[in-house]
């Protein structure tokens, strides 16, 4: 959860050892990420999707191997290697309130997003 990625890789590049590495992690975007596209959908059909969230980068930016290889570059890191993960298995979750509670617990922007609903809007939200 960065909220200035740029700096954070250029900061990387920086204090990194000539021929270190930097690895990170990133969501896959929708449809990819079976969790958030439930949820995601959900609050689209159901619930408030216009909630205010605080500003922030978007969230499904580094989902794409081009931007992480534009970024990377950009601040000087050469020999690149993606991997992309072709899904998400939520083997975990054990119902709907499993994974609203998962989500909500365990993320920034969609907690937020959850947070943002009304009463109402949560039960509908959670019954989608």
């Amino acid at each position: 959860h960065l909220s200035d990625p740029d700096s954070f890789i250029s900061e990387s590049y920086r204090i990194l050892q000539p021929g270190g590495r930097l690895a990170f992690s990133a969501w896959s975007a929708i449809p990819y990420t079976e969790g958030f596209d439930l949820i995601l959908g959900a609050v689209d059909a159901a619930g408030n999707p216009t909630v205010q969230l605080p500003e922030g980068p978007p969230f499904f930016r580094f989902s794409d191997p081009k931007e992480i290889d534009q970024s990377l570059e950009a601040s000087g890191f050469a020999d690149i290697e993606v991997t992309v993960v072709e899904s998400m298995i939520w083997e975990n979750v054990k119902s709907a309130d499993h994974l609203y509670s998962i989500l909500l617990e365990g993320t920034a922007r969609t907690r937020e997003l959850l947070r943002g609903q009304t009463e109402e809007e949560a039960v509908s939200v959670k019954e989608e």
